[in-house]
């Protein structure tokens, strides 16, 4: 039983000399930090924090530099909002231009396939869509002919 207690007390003791060396370093860090000049910390300050805790916190962003980046970056991101919807506007049109242009060509071979005279084409009236288009692209420079493989 007092053997126990002996044990017990052991530990303690070997507890507190590891929290006093422990609370030694950091006196004697902050300390030599203050001689140098690189923390400045009043009396009541001096043993709360180790010198590589109050390093870190001087080298924390202020808040006020936090908040503007924030609202500049908030900014940034509105003007490339508003850019980008008015580019898909622009494109949306175009994309609708390239659509009515497709329509009426494709009602203009339509109208020439069915317009075309019965004799032609063999006899059945109707032109082949490949060689009206083939046709016209002979009108257009540097145009080449289109086959059905090719479709």
């Amino acid at each position: 039983d007092y053997t126990k207690k002996l044990e017990v007390e052991a530990k303690q003791w070997k507890q507190f000399l590891i929290d006093r060396n422990k609370t030694t370093k950091v006196e004697m860090n902050n300390l030599k930090e203050v001689k140098i000049g690189a923390i400045k910390v009043e009396d009541t300050q001096f043993y709360q924090l180790s010198s590589n805790d109050k390093k870190f916190f001087r080298q924390l962003p202020k808040i006020e530099d936090i908040v503007r980046l924030g609202q500049e970056f908030e900014r940034n991101q509105t003007i490339l909002a508003e850019r980008m919807a008015f580019k898909s506007n622009r494109l949306r049109a175009h994309l609708t231009a390239i659509s009515d242009e497709l329509s009426a060509t494709t009602r203009e071979l339509k109208a020439q396939v069915f317009s075309s005279d019965p004799g032609e084409g063999g006899g059945s009236g109707h032109k082949d869509i490949l060689d009206l288009l083939n046709i016209q692209s002979e009108n257009q420079p540097g145009s080449s002919k289109l086959s059905a493989e090719s479709a």
